[in-house]
């Protein structure tokens, strides 16, 4: 399973099953190739250039070459800062997705995907995620 902690203020992630993380994909964000790294909490892979109070969705990926995103391990976070930085859980609701009151807990949520719904799920986060800003404008 995937987990994030905070190292000096900032996310860092690993996988818990002692496999080596292969490729990381923040959306919204940016993606991360990673070698040999990501298997233990003390060698997690530190992220940079996540915005405070904004929800992201993660994959995480041990495997390499063209499967690295067929199997992939996926969550969703908020990097909240008011007083202090604290990971958050993600709510969604009809105005799309936004960071909660509660603090964030790892979910067992690993899946078997091909590529294709990988990336519709992705595009289907995306739009609702866009969505709640149409309104601003």
């Amino acid at each position: 399973m995937a987990r994030i902690v905070l190292k000096n203020q900032q996310p860092c992630i690993y996988l818990n099953n002692g496999k080596m993380i292969s490729r990381i994909v923040i959306s919204g964000s940016h993606t991360m190739s990673v070698q040999e790294k990501g298997n233990t909490e003390n060698n997690c892979v530190a992220v940079e250039g996540m915005e405070y109070n904004r929800p992201y969705q993660i994959f995480v990926s041990h495997l390499g070459g063209n499967q690295n995103m067929v199997k992939a391990h996926i969550f969703s976070v908020c990097l909240e800062k008011k007083e202090t930085v604290r990971l958050a859980l993600v709510e969604r609701d009809e105005h799309g997705s936004h960071c909660s009151a509660q603090d964030w807990r790892p979910t067992k949520h690993y899946v078997r995907v091909n590529e294709r719904s990988a990336w519709l799920e992705l595009k289907d986060w995306f739009l609702s995620f866009f969505r709640q800003f149409e309104k601003s404008f």
